[in-house]
């Protein structure tokens, strides 16, 4: 088991996040949970004012990385179950 920071150390220190949340996973989850942050979380938004991509902050990003870390609870909960 591994202690597996739910938002990225340097991302949780921008947002203004003192103690960031971390889970322990195993070795297999946790690349498996760093592989679904590469698909679910995004550094950038699209903004169709402007109609260009712009960085998001540090703060929607920690956001995205909660989001990510809960969908990828929910789908181990549901394969474990249908397994």
């Amino acid at each position: 088991m591994v202690a597996h920071f739910i938002v990225p150390q340097e991302i949780a220190r921008q947002a203004g996040m003192p103690c960031p949340r971390t889970a322990r996973l195993c070795r297999n989850c946790s690349n498996q949970l760093h592989n679904w942050y590469t698909q679910k979380v995004f550094g950038m938004a699209y903004d169709p004012g402007g109609k260009r991509f712009i960085p998001r902050s540090p703060v929607e990003l920690a956001r995205e990385y909660e989001a990510a870390f809960k969908a990828f609870v929910t789908y181990k909960k549901r394969l474990h179950l249908t397994a």
